[in-house]
C-alpha cells in the first residue's frame, strides 16, 4: 500500500483498536508494527490482567466503556471462559491469556478488507509541509518503502512520529514509573490464591533479601493472577538503579538473567509449591512503564484525574488510579472518587503542531501523573478507538 488514508504505527492495545475503527469507518488503514505479531507489551511482556476497565462504586463492577473496548473485553472474556472481573484490593482487573489476546487481535484485524499490516516495519522518517504529514519512510525487510498518508495515528509508546517530526514533547520522570518484567512459570502446585500464602511467601522473600541471599528487587515480587492452574506469573518491579544493571545483564547474555534465575532457584528451593516448577521463557524483556507525551493541543493532567473531571469535547474517559512506581520498585497509588471516571479531551490526542497527527495509548499529550493513569490496557484501546473514530471525522472534513 504505497497510499493509505490513515497509518496505525504500533499494534499494541491502542494500535489494535486504532487500526480496526478507522479500517470499520472505510478508510485504507495501514498498521505498522516492529516485532512479527500484534500485542506491543501486552504480549511481550506475558501481561494477564487488563487493568482500567471497570469502577468499583461499592456493588457490582461497572465496564466503563463501550463501543469496540467493550466488544474486545466481551470476546476476550468469551474466549478465555472468564465470566466475571477479579477483585485485587480496591480495584477490579480482567484476567485473561495472553496468547487469547494476540489471537483476537489476529483475528478482528483480519477480519477487515480495508487493514493490511506490515509486520518487522520500523518507521525511520517523518516527511512534513507546513503543519502537516504528507508521507512516512519505513523499512521492512532491508527495504525502504515511502507512503502519503492523509491521517497518522501514533501508537508506538514511545512518541516515534512526533520526535521524527521534530516535534515538541512534554518532560517526563522515569524516576516515578520504573519498569517491570513478568515471569512466567509452569508446573506450579497449588493454585496460590490464599492471601495469606502469598503473603508468607513475600516475607519469606524479604527475609532473603535482608540476610543478602536474595537481591533486593526480589522484595518487591508480586504474584499475578493466571487463568492456568498450574502455571503462575511473577511481576518484579525494578528501581532505577536495578533497571540499569538489569538492561546491562540482558545485554551480555539474555538467555541466562541472574536474579532472575536465583530467585527462581530460591522458590524452589524453599517454597514447597515451586518445588518442580519451569521458568516458561528463556527471555524476560523490561517493560517500561512511561511513554513519550507529545504536545497535544490540550494536556491532560493529574488534578483532571483526581478530581474525575468531565469536558465538553471528551472523546473517551479513563478509570485506572493514578499508579506509579518509584526509584525502588515501590507502588503508590492516588484513587479517583469511588465509582467515577474521568473525560479525555479531543485535544489531548492531537497533536499541537501538526493538523493530521493523532496520538492514543501511552503517547496521548499527559503530565506525568495523568499517563500513569492512562498508560493501561483498557484506556488504551478506549484512546486508540476514539483515535480511530476522530480519523474519519477528519477525512470527512478534508
Amino acid at each position: 500500500m504505497k497510499h493509505c488514508d490513515v497509518a496505525v504505527i504500533g499494534a499494541g492495545a491502542a494500535g489494535i483498536a486504532a487500526a480496526i475503527t478507522s479500517a470499520r469507518a472505510g478508510l485504507r488503514t495501514l498498521l505498522i508494527e516492529q516485532d512479527q505479531q500484534p500485542g506491543g507489551t501486552v504480549v511481550k511482556g506475558h501481561i494477564t490482567t487488563m487493568c482500567g476497565i471497570y469502577v468499583n462504586s461499592g456493588g457490582a463492577p461497572q465496564l466503563v466503556y463501550d463501543g469496540f473496548p467493550a466488544e474486545f473485553v466481551y470476546a476476550l472474556m468469551k474466549k478465555d471462559c472468564v465470566d466475571a472481573p477479579l477483585r485485587m484490593g480496591r480495584l477490579y482487573v480482567l484476567p485473561f491469556r495472553t496468547n487469547s489476546f494476540c489471537q483476537l487481535a489476529c483475528l478482528l484485524m483480519l477480519a477487515e478488507k480495508d487493514l493490511k499490516i506490515m509486520y518487522s516495519a520500523e518507521l525511520t522518517g517523518v516527511a512534513t509541509k507546513r503543519n502537516r504529514i504528507e508521507g512516512l519512510v519505513v523499512r521492512s525487510d532491508s527495504e525502504l518503502w515511502e507512503i502519503e498518508t492523509g491521517m497518522v495515528i501514533d501508537c508506538s509508546g514511545d512518541a516515534v512520529v512526533a520526535r521524527l517530526a521534530g516535534q515538541a514533547i512534554l518532560p517526563n520522570d522515569v524516576t516515578s514509573q520504573t519498569s517491570a518484567i513478568m515471569v512466567s512459570v509452569s508446573n506450579v502446585a497449588g493454585s496460590l490464591k490464599s492471601p495469606d500464602r502469598r503473603i508468607q511467601i513475600m516475607l519469606a522473600l524479604q527475609h532473603a533479601v535482608n540476610e543478602g541471599t536474595l537481591a533486593r528487587e526480589a522484595a518487591s515480587v508480586a504474584f499475578m493472577p493466571s487463568l492456568d492452574t498450574d502455571s503462575i506469573v511473577l511481576k518484579l518491579n525494578l528501581g532505577v538503579i536495578d533497571q540499569i544493571e538489569f538492561l546491562a545483564c540482558q545485554g551480555k547474555n539474555s538467555q541466562e538473567i541472574k536474579f532472575v534465575s536465583e530467585l527462581i532457584m530460591f522458590l524452589q528451593t524453599h517454597v514447597a509449591e515451586f518445588k518442580r516448577s519451569r521458568i516458561s521463557v528463556d527471555a524476560f524483556p523490561v517493560l517500561e512503564r512511561s511513554g513519550r507525551c507529545p504536545v497535544g493541543r490540550c494536556v491532560l493532567k493529574g488534578s483532571d484525574v483526581l478530581d474525575a473531571s468531565v469536558c465538553e469535547d471528551a472523546v473517551t474517559r479513563g478509570c485506572w488510579p493514578i499508579e506509579k512506581w518509584d526509584a525502588h520498585g515501590r507502588q503508590h497509588l492516588r484513587y479517583l472518587p469511588a465509582g467515577k471516571s474521568y473525560d479525555i479531551p479531543a485535544g489531548a490526542l492531537q497533536a499541537n503542531a501538526l493538523n493530521n497527527l493523532l496520538m492514543a495509548g501511552k503517547t496521548i499529550s499527559a503530565d506525568d501523573d495523568a499517563i500513569a493513569s492512562a498508560r493501561v490496557i483498557g484506556c488504551c484501546l478506549a484512546t486508540g478507538a476514539a483515535a480511530g473514530e476522530m480519523s474519519a471525522c477528519f477525512s470527512c472534513i478534508s
